[in-house]
């Protein structure tokens, strides 16, 4: 009598690639949560760390995961100076914004013309 030692997979396969298909408990991947952030800015420029936003490049917007903390710096054109920050910084620093990304976000960064204070006002 012969003896059949091949076992049936559980999808109907005979093959050996059918056996080792699984993965062990706590190895799926599971898809990220991703969240926009979008800066305006005009007579200067944002740049963003980690990259994504360059808006001197036309990067205006960029996905970025769910709990990632984006740092975006400000840097004014010639004749302008950076003025602020407005939107949803969670902190900021000089030319620099915080931003913790678990929401859909929008900031802008402000420049003002540049004066020379040797110039007297009209």
């Amino acid at each position: 009598m012969q003896t059949n030692h091949r076992h049936r997979s559980l999808s109907g396969c005979w093959e050996p690639r059918c056996f080792w298909s699984w993965r062990p408990a706590g190895t799926q991947t599971t898809p990220t949560t991703t969240f926009d952030l979008s800066v305006t800015a005009v007579d200067g420029d944002v740049v963003s760390d980690p990259a994504g936003i360059d808006t001197a490049a036309g990067d205006t917007s960029f996905a970025f995961d769910e709990g990632t903390e984006v740092t975006l710096t400000a840097s004014a054109d010639a004749g302008f100076v950076f003025d602020g920050w407005s939107g949803d910084c969670d902190a900021t620093t000089g030319n620099e914004c915080t931003v913790t990304m678990d929401a859909a976000k929008s900031v802008t960064a402000t420049f003002v013309v540049e004066t020379d204070p040797t110039t007297p006002s009209t």
